[in-house]
Parts: structure tokens; C-alpha cells; sequence
């Protein structure tokens, strides 16, 4: 079966030198060209099964940005590029806002082209059907990474769940440190080995107390390249051979990162309420909605939420405007102690019996959750 490519440029001579060039690249494609942009109801009704991507060029008419916007929230998986008539840092810029996961203009390099094509199969014709629920965190010492690895193994305890811990962070990852192993197959190898990824999970993800991990390289240098032209297809892969992935995602965020968080049925951005990270946090709300991600799929997570000199929570829901949907309490002991011997924090802890019930609220199991040490463990015993 050929690979489709859906091109809509109202610019009839770009639309048909990016089609020519397409096609040269690959006779593998098939490249159906429209003259005009759809419509929103068109794009909801349109068979997504083997489409690679859909290619939108852009013109003065803001109609051009709006069916990114329309692709992405219909078909989130399918990639969405953008194509200017000159590399201007304006459209780019406009274009990564409304969801376009690249950008392209005239003359079309070959090299590009060639990279693009190559990660398309990967993506085309996967259903986004499975579960996706990302962490991350306003900086790196906020605590998402720990948040992140007890959240997924409390799936297997509280919502009989086996999922799929991804490592994104790649150049500051502590997870094979934290759990105390160093895994024979890492994300390096998987972004390497996207052409039969879908096929040997089973070989890939390790199996670690009752849930799967996807850690990342510990040693060499890292694969940012590849990392930037390849995460969203292992996400997508991941996806599609698990029914839920946690992916850990770094402080920083990127294009790549931006598209893994739009996958997302949920992403919660971990703060502490100190007065550095929520100004990060602002940033990071800000950098999100200017690249396309939905704010409405975005959950406030507060770590250490009983420090010494905290930010109350009034104050940060005002300087954020975004309610905070759990708070985690400061249990200094238990993390260190884990740390130390290299696992999950004690079970019975403050600190676990707090990741559990998060685990609980998630997954809609059980009451809103008191955020009370003693109330929670009675109720985890009747529950």
C-alpha cells in the first residue's frame, strides 16, 4: 500500500513544485494535491487510515493556519507541515503555534525532504487509541521524574494497569541511577530502530516491579538529533503496543517535545511553590499554548507542597491562572533513602501513600481525593 501525502496550497505554483518534488523523492508516494484548504467538517469526515502527512501551504489568508489547527486537534498522530514562500522566522513561528510539527519552503532541499519521508511510515495510519500522560517539570529539580516512575508503578497496584514508563529527558536522566540498573536496550536504540520498532517492544521495554521502562542512554553522547527527528514516532509506536505510556519529559521544551505533549490526554506540569519555579511555570504555560499544545489538557501538580516558606496556593492558582489539581507533600527521608539503595520510594510512606491516591485521581477511581495521610491509608484499605 503507497504512503499518502495530502497537499492543500491555494498557491498553485508551490503546491505543484512541492507535489513534483515529492514525488521524486519517493515513487512510493502518493501525493494528492487540492487547490484550495479544507474544511473544518471535511478534515473531521476524511479517512486518516495510511496518510503520512498533510502538507498545508500557507498564504496572507489566516484560513491556512486554522486547518493546522483543525488536523491537529482531529488527528493529532498525523503530522501537520507547514510549507511558507520564504524561511521566515514569522511563519515558522505561526506555524509551530497552530501544531505544525515542520516547516518548509521553496526551493525544497532534497536532504530535508529525504529526512522527512523517512520517519512518515512510522507514523501513517496509527490510531491514537491508547492512553498517553505525560509529566514534566517547570525545572529539573521540581520532582517530576520521581512523580512520574511512582505514578507508574502504582498503575499496576491501584488500576490493574501495566504501563509504559518513558525516559525523554536524554541529556538529564536519572531513572536507570534511581532505579539502581543499567538496561540492555535504551531510547538510543529505539530511535535507531524505528523501521521494525512496532515489532520487538517485547524486547525493548524492560520489565521492572510490574511495569515496563524505556530509560535513556547513560553513557556516550546523546542522539539529539535523532532525538528531535524521531521521539514522536517511538511515542507513537510505544502507543500503539501499550495501553498507557507515561512519558518523564525534560525541563526544556522543544518542537519535538511540544508534539509529544500534544498527543497527550494529559500533561501534568510539576511546580513547587517556590517562587522560581512558578515563574517557570508561567514560562512553561506560555511556551505550550505558543506551540500548539491545549492548555485545557494541561494539569497543575504542586510538589513538596508543605515546604518551609511555600507559596500558598491562592497565590499560585492567581499567578498562573490555572487551578492546582494535587498537591504532593515534602518527604525528604523517603526520597533520599530510595535514592540511596536504588528503587521506589518505601511503601506506607507519606510520600507513596500521596503518589498512590495522585494515581487514584487520575484514573477516576474512588473519591476526590483528601489530601490527608491517615484518611487516605483507611481508605486505601477498604478501596
Amino acid at each position: 500500500m503507497s504512503l499518502r501525502i495530502l497537499v492543500y496550497s491555494p498557491d498553485v505554483e508551490i503546491g505543484h513544485s512541492l507535489a513534483e518534488a515529492l514525488r521524486a523523492e519517493s515513487p512510493r508516494l502518493e501525493v494528492q494535491l487540492s487547490e484550495r484548504y479544507p474544511t473544518e467538517r471535511e478534515i473531521e469526515m476524511s479517512d486518516q487510515r495510511g496518510i503520512g502527512a498533510v502538507v498545508v501551504g500557507l498564504t496572507a489568508d489566516p484560513a491556512g493556519l486554522q486547518v493546522i489547527k483543525n488536523l491537529r486537534s482531529v488527528a493529532p498522530e498525523v503530522p501537520a507541515i507547514a510549507v511558507g514562500k520564504s524561511e521566515s522566522s514569522v511563519d515558522l513561528l505561526d506555524a509551530m503555534r497552530a501544531g505544525a510539527t515542520d516547516y518548509l519552503w521553496p526551493p525544497f532541499d532534497r536532504q530535508r525532504l529525504a529526512n522527512l519521508l523517512s520517519s512518515l511510515p512510522n507514523r501513517a495510519g496509527r490510531a491514537k487509541v491508547n492512553r498517553l500522560i505525560c509529566f514534566a517539570p517547570c525545572q529539573s529539580t521540581d520532582g517530576a521524574s520521581t512523580i512520574a516512575l511512582h505514578v507508574a508503578h502504582a498503575m499496576t497496584e491501584v488500576a490493574g494497569v501495566k504501563p509504559l514508563l518513558l525516559d525523554c529527558d536524554i541529556h538529564s536522566s536519572t531513572l536507570a541511577f534511581r532505579l539502581g540498573t543499567k538496561f540492555d536496550f535504551h531510547l538510543g536504540n529505539a530511535l535507531e530502530r524505528l523501521s521494525d520498532l512496532d515489532d520487538i517492544w517485547n524486547r525493548v521495554a524492560a520489565d521492572w516491579h510490574g511495569f515496563r521502562v524505556l530509560a535513556c542512554p547513560t553513557e556516550g553522547v546523546p542522539p539529539t538529533e535523532l532525538l528531535r527527528r524521531c521521539l514522536p514516532d517511538v511515542v507513537a509506536s510505544a502507543m500503539a503496543a501499550h495501553q498507557t505510556v507515561i512519558a518523564d519529559l525534560p525541563s526544556s521544551l522543544s518542537p519535538t517535545i511540544a508534539e509529544t505533549a500534544r498527543l497527550a490526554e494529559r500533561l501534568y506540569l510539576v511546580c513547587t511553590p517556590q517562587l522560581v519555579s512558578i515563574h517557570l511555570a508561567r514560562r512553561r504555560l506560555d511556551q505550550m499554548k505558543a506551540l500548539g499544545v491545549d492548555l485545557a489538557n494541561i494539569r497543575l501538580i504542586v510538589n513538596r507542597s508543605n515546604s518551609k516558606n511555600a507559596v500558598s496556593k491562592s497565590t499560585i492558582e492567581d499567578a498562573l491562572g490555572i487551578a492546582i489539581d494535587f498537591s504532593v507533600p515534602n518527604d525528604f527521608q523517603a526520597v533520599n533513602q530510595a535514592a540511596v539503595r536504588g528503587g521506589l520510594v518505601a511503601s506506607g510512606s507519606r510520600l507513596s501513600d500521596s503518589l498512590d491516591a495522585l494515581t487514584r485521581h487520575i484514573f477516576g477511581i474512588g473519591a476526590a481525593p483528601e489530601q490527608k495521610a491517615g484518611l487516605w491509608k483507611r481508605f486505601l484499605r477498604i478501596g
